[in-house]
């Protein structure tokens, strides 16, 4: 189960139709066309070009139609602030250098590291989650262990 909010979830259906109704239509109007005019399909470089263009479109598409079929949709800015949880954004205090920081957690495939934005799926998502203000926080990460302190959470301003 992914979760998605409504803007995500809109976006993935109205990508799941151009890849349905459009997309793949397209290539297979191509496929047909290098067939009917393509001789033998061993020989045809229209028609293996279309062939695999079409398998990764019909890829796409079960992968989007896959992520629709499990997500959960939240509506941002409807959060419990109590807790961190997707669509608040949380101010922390990294313990080895006293400095502070804030994230915005997100649903998945949303996050923006660049400007903070981390997926719940994230290791930094994944440590934060559930926790309150005042909670310390050891994210584990390739680079080794940085240790947190929750300072604040509300809920975040962006469309997460």
């Amino acid at each position: 189960m992914a979760y998605l909010s409504t803007t995500r979830y809109r976006e993935l259906v109205e990508k799941l139709d151009r890849l349905k109704n459009v997309d793949l239509k397209h290539i297979l109007n191509e496929l047909q066309t290098a067939i009917e005019t393509g001789g033998g399909m061993h020989d045809n470089a229209s028609y293996e070009s279309s062939v695999i263009q079409r398998d990764v479109l019909i890829k796409q598409i079960t992968e989007c139609e896959a992520i629709l079929r499990d997500a959960k949709v939240f509506e941002p800015g409807n959060v419990d602030t109590r807790v961190v949880s997707i669509g608040t954004t949380i101010s922390v205090e990294n313990l080895a250098d006293r400095s502070e920081e804030e994230f915005d957690i997100c649903a998945a495939y949303e996050e923006q590291y660049a400007d903070n934005e981390i997926s719940y799926l994230s290791p930094l998502g994944r440590a934060f989650l559930g926790k309150s203000v005042g909670d310390k926080v050891v994210v584990v990460l390739p680079r080794g262990r940085i240790s947190y302190n929750v300072l604040g959470i509300r809920a975040s301003p962006k469309k997460v």
